[in-house]
């Protein structure tokens, strides 16, 4: 979310819907892929051939990625003018998770969520071998 807020002034919504969508559609491609990769080579290609990537990918980032679009010397997509990013909150992480749920349970909406999360989360209720 970070990168988004950073980058985007505009279709932050899209960006975020992107981001979430390929982590799903990595699941979905990559998961069966080593699922094949294990049955003819073995789990320790697989987590080889992850380390590698990982690997690869965190030197790529490291090396090309910056935080902000002023640290090249660009502005953030949509924007006409430099935005001024927020300054991270210095509050207490627990305290603020206690108090997102103190407004949550106020919500007809958190019971509603509540109540179906727990069957998505059950293999026998989700699973096709019950």
């Amino acid at each position: 979310m970070k990168f988004a807020n950073h980058w985007f002034k505009e279709k932050r919504g899209l960006v975020v819907g992107v981001f979430s969508a390929s982590g799903a559609a990595g699941q979905l491609v990559f998961l069966p892929l080593f699922a094949q990769m294990i049955s003819f080579y073995g789990w320790q290609t697989v987590v080889l051939v992850t380390s590698l990537s990982a690997l690869i990918t965190m030197l790529l980032v490291g090396l090309f990625m910056r935080d902000k679009p002023s640290d090249v010397g660009l502005l953030p997509y949509g924007a006409t003018e430099p935005v001024e990013t927020a300054a991270a909150p210095h509050a207490n992480p627990f305290l603020s998770a206690l108090n997102g749920l103190k407004i949550g349970v106020r919500s007809k909406d958190f019971y509603i969520y509540c109540r179906g999360y727990p069957l998505c989360n059950n293999s026998r209720v989700c699973s096709s071998n019950t």
